[in-house]
């Protein structure tokens, strides 16, 4: 559908709820071809920075195959989950009242945050670009 959509001409952000949001394949599609967008995510999904500094690409020892990869980017290496996020950095929510509802003003909190997802980080291999 995206891509009749910019067959006609159309080249707008895409926009999604966490159904499709959650889906890395989803996602990735996005930005290989070049689709800003904005998604919602599940809570559990890992996350890092979109500017989060992953290290250089380590000089090659002489010895075996030579690194490709970033220091950071590791089987095993660690980030943080959506929630866990949201709990270090509750200072940057924002109360918002968007109308009056019914039952009274309808609001909540929100915070928004540029970052990329980061759950490929423990199998080795690197995260969508910030691009994405």
């Amino acid at each position: 559908m995206l891509r009749r959509a910019a067959e006609r001409g159309f080249h707008g952000p895409v926009l999604a709820d966490s159904l499709f949001g959650t889906v890395t394949a989803f996602r990735e599609a996005l930005a290989a071809d070049g689709w800003t967008y904005c998604v919602g995510i599940d809570s559990t999904l890992k996350m890092i920075a979109a500017d989060a500094d992953l290290g250089t690409v380590p000089k090659p020892s002489g010895r075996g195959r030579p690194p490709r990869r970033p220091r950071k980017v590791r089987a095993g290496a660690k980030s943080p989950s959506v929630k866990q996020w949201a709990l270090d950095h509750a200072s940057d929510f924002r109360h918002v009242t968007w109308r009056e509802g019914t039952k009274g003003r309808m609001s909540s909190r929100f915070a928004a945050w540029r970052v990329r997802p980061a759950h490929k980080l423990s199998a080795g291999k690197e995260p969508l670009g910030p691009g994405g």
